[in-house]
């Protein structure tokens, strides 16, 4: 493989993880509900199988997410560099909350805030890119995910919020991934 494609892959891969991570955990635990249980609770839930499962995809997810956030990163366009510098501080974030559950209290709010924050910018950002070199579609997607996003922040409890968030990001970041593969592989 190409050494250039491996970021993009890597970012396609992180979503795909973590979605399986998530319904896999989800399953060990057996009382994970959408709406009454926040992801992280899985991490912390008592079942260690679950936690495990949860726990190592928040790891696995993040160190996945480096690679395309490098890759964005040292892009020629200001915003592809804003939203690369953006995932890599998400990788970090995701994978810290593999480790700083939610029984660290605060300190877990603090990461997952992080998250949630460098999550829009890249987002935002990337879109905002996309939009200056013509991809107009790609930033109407981001806007309706962040605006999905938003809306749920306002007017749903965080149990339903947290998982709406989280999969619009990893839709947005399957999403650029692919797109930078498409392009790389293109030569565009």
């Amino acid at each position: 493989m190409d050494v250039s494609r491996i970021g993009p892959v890597s970012g396609c891969a992180s979503s795909a993880v973590f979605v399986v991570c998530w319904a896999v955990s989800a399953s060990l635990w057996g009382d994970w509900t959408l709406g009454t249980h926040a992801l992280s609770d899985i991490g912390v839930c008592g079942i260690d199988s679950a936690e495990v499962v949860f726990n190592m995809g928040c790891l696995l997810t993040g160190f996945l997410v480096v690679l395309p956030g490098m890759h964005l990163a040292d892009q020629e366009n200001r915003l592809f560099r804003i939203s690369g510098c953006s995932a890599l501080v998400c990788s970090v974030a995701c994978a810290a909350i593999g480790v700083v559950t939610e029984d660290y209290g605060d300190m877990h709010v603090i990461v997952t805030s992080i998250y949630a924050v460098f999550a829009a910018v890249f987002m935002t950002a990337s879109a905002a890119g996309d939009y200056t070199i013509g991809r107009r579609s790609f930033t109407l997607i981001a806007a309706v995910l962040l605006s999905v996003s938003g809306i749920a922040a306002l007017t749903q409890p965080f149990a339903v919020f947290e998982p709406i968030a989280v999969s619009c990001i990893l839709l947005w970041t399957f999403l650029q991934s692919a797109l930078m593969l498409h392009l790389d592989r293109s030569g565009k």
